[in-house]
């Protein structure tokens, strides 16, 4: 049953593997953001458009990013209007040797970007298999679900709630607070509150305490 075919096949999976380890030392997280559970939605942001930046290590012109795209495929009409990238990012199909390939290399990029955090827990069952669209899956069901994003709006507003400037206090200057402020206020607008500028005002001033 050892047919051409299935030599071939082995031929090139084996070269796929070899060019796989080649290249995964070489994809650095150096401009990703320290993962924290509480600035997930952009931190979720910035390792898609990471992937979208690093081409496929075994398909030409498609960016790595294919491997984590969304499981709801745009409709036949949306599909119509994209160009030649556009479509084959969304029809490329998730199987098969080179699919493998790079499926591996985003388990590597995100076990490097999570092994030391908080989110490694959430990820770790999928140390045996490699499956990165898997690993992101479920990494994205988790975090975008209700209780994750309860638990990071509660805390924002405990940050804002809680947050206050003293002229000269020694624990908190004015730029550690402004900034602080912008972060709860940040972090609200990414899960769907947003404060209009004249409150965001608001609350900073009534939050200094300054003879």
């Amino acid at each position: 049953m050892f047919t051409p075919d299935i030599m071939m096949q082995l031929v090139d999976q084996i070269r796929l593997e070899e060019e796989d380890d080649d290249q995964a030392d070489e994809l650095t997280l150096d401009s990703l953001p320290a993962f924290k559970a509480q600035k997930w939605v952009s931190w979720k942001l910035s390792f898609e458009t990471l992937l979208s930046s690093i081409q496929s290590t075994v398909m030409e012109n498609l960016p790595l990013n294919y491997v984590v795209r969304s499981p709801r495929t745009p409709d036949a009409l949306t599909l119509a209007n994209m160009d030649d990238r556009g479509r084959r990012y969304w029809t490329v199909i998730l199987r098969g040797q080179r699919f493998q390939s790079d499926n591996k290399l985003v388990f590597r990029k995100l076990k490097m970007a999570l092994l030391d955090t908080d989110g490694w827990v959430w990820i770790q069952a999928f140390d045996a298999t490699k499956d990165g669209r898997g690993t992101w899956l479920g990494l994205t069901e988790h975090y975008d679900g209700p209780g994750e994003k309860q638990k990071r709006i509660s805390q924002a507003k405990k940050t804002l709630s809680n947050l206050s400037y003293k002229y000269k206090r020694s624990n908190m200057n004015f730029e550690r607070y402004s900034s602080r402020m912008f972060d709860a206020f940040t972090i609200l607008k990414e899960n769907g509150i947003v404060y209009h500028p004249f409150d965001k005002v608001d609350r900073l001033l009534d939050s200094i305490d300054n003879n």
